[in-house]
């Protein structure tokens, strides 16, 4: 028996430009899931909640090769403590198929979250990762990957 999967909202709807409330753990629990296997499914590397119009606070990220189980991560009600140093690289987005824009972002990353045990933790994280829980955040926060790039060189429609 297999899962169903979720609908990814994809620009220009609304609901990725709003700010999250905050996640109770099983609020999360319910859906996680299904959100790695819409995620995989969609050849994703992180997934936020308003992605799939759930307007909370958390997201899931494997950004491992061959998307191993000890790689996946699940943030809920994240916070980042500090990033430091500057990375510059190719960015994609669920909500944008097919987009792909040069994006500088922190090399590195702080955060701490709550896991589905509902326990605290503090990551660092590096590179590839530290830019996932970046874009994940991000969205969040209301704010998607091509919110700096010169303006929106994207044309925001009505829908």
């Amino acid at each position: 028996m297999g899962l169903t999967m979720f609908d990814i909202l994809t620009w220009p709807n609304d609901i990725l430009l709003e700010k999250c409330t905050t996640a109770s753990v099983d609020e999360v629990a319910e859906v996680v899931d299904e959100m790695f296997q819409t995620m995989y499914a969609n050849n994703g590397v992180g997934l936020a909640a308003p992605q799939i119009g759930i307007l909370k606070r958390f997201f899931i990220t494997n950004c491992s090769p061959n998307k191993e189980k000890s790689q996946e991560f699940v943030f809920i009600n994240p916070e980042i403590i500090e990033t430091s140093g500057i990375q510059k690289g190719v960015e994609g987005c669920l909500s944008f198929p097919g987009e792909w824009t040069q994006k500088e972002r922190p090399a590195e990353v702080i955060v701490v979250a709550s896991g589905l045990s509902g326990k605290r933790f503090k990551m660092k994280a590096k590179g590839f990762l530290a830019r996932c829980i970046l874009h994940e955040y991000d969205h969040c926060e209301g704010k998607v990957f091509i919110d700096d790039i010169e303006k929106r060189n994207f044309i925001r429609k009505k829908s």
